[in-house]
């Protein structure tokens, strides 16, 4: 009985580890903007089996080092990607747009990007 609990327990361990070890960041992160009406959309690059348990869980989006949204998500917009749109009405030439995804289990990707260099919606999204 005691061997049997001791690897019902080792299991339990390895099947942790292993979930822990399939967690990963955000692969990559495209910004659209369109000029006329403000809007900057993200797509997080994030493979899941499970959106319910592994997604981004936060995205966080900064105006020239100002923290400007913080939205945070229980699960995601599909198995491939977290996509999210914000009106940043302040932005203009010069600026620069700093956006963080965070995967709800581990890691975090980070792109910063000139308002000008950020493609605008519906032309090619570029990644940054």
């Amino acid at each position: 009985m005691r061997q049997l609990l001791i690897l019902i327990a080792l299991l339990g361990v390895v099947a942790l580890c292993t979930g822990a070890a399939l967690a990963h960041p955000p692969a990559d992160i495209k910004l659209t903007l369109d000029a006329a009406s403000h809007v900057l959309t993200v797509t997080a690059m994030h493979q899941s089996q499970d959106t319910s348990k592994h997604y981004v869980s936060e995205i966080d989006v900064w105006l020239n080092d100002n923290l400007i949204v913080i939205q945070k998500f229980t699960g995601q917009t599909d198995a491939a990607t977290q996509i999210a749109s914000y009106v940043i009405n302040a932005a203009k030439t010069g600026d620069t747009i700093r956006v963080n995804a965070v995967c709800s289990i581990r890691g975090t990707k980070m792109v910063e990007s000139k308002v000008d260099d950020i493609p605008a919606s519906g032309q090619n999204n570029k990644v940054i």
